[in-house]
């Protein structure tokens, strides 16, 4: 009895975070699609810190880094997390199962990415950051080489 309230409470959490299991598996699925994309994505959630900050998902698209802070509920720490980002990225995206409110989003110049296991879609596009600052840009794409062996991370600054 105690086994199949376990599972329903677990399957009910799931579905109220779009079907994600948690936020790890988001993180792997966002990998995996970015890189389907033709995009140099990694999980940069445990590798290097970003100015206090780890995000979740990092990105190389042409020669703009991208970051991705991935939430299954609280939209409010994730446009606070995202925010923190915008100082090494060139854009920054959240990842939600369902749509935030997006006029604070819009506002910061953050990119909303809605998505469940199933499908992935990009609601706004996030603006190029006006505060990236290039030397933790460069101390960032750094780390990211040397924590996660990741040898495309290129330091320019995007274009």
């Amino acid at each position: 009895m105690t086994r199949i309230a376990q599972t329903t409470t677990a399957n009910t959490r799931s579905r109220a975070a779009g079907g994600w299991a948690n936020e790890a598996q988001m993180v792997s699925a966002t990998v995996v699609w970015l890189q389907s994309l033709g995009i140099d994505a990694c999980d940069a959630s445990d590798a290097f810190l970003a100015m206090g900050r780890a995000p979740d998902v990092a990105a190389m698209c042409g020669d703009e880094l991208w970051t991705i802070e991935c939430k299954l509920r609280n939209w409010k720490q994730a446009l606070r997390q995202a925010k923190d980002h915008q100082i090494v990225a060139d854009k920054v995206f959240v990842m939600m199962p369902k749509e935030p409110p997006m006029a604070d989003f819009n506002e910061a110049g953050i990119g909303i990415i809605i998505a469940t296991p199933q499908n992935f879609v990009r609601k706004t596009e996030a603006k190029k950051s006006q505060i990236t600052w290039q030397p933790a840009r460069e101390r960032y794409l750094s780390g990211l080489r040397q924590h996660l062996n990741w040898p495309n991370a290129d330091i320019r600054h995007g274009g």
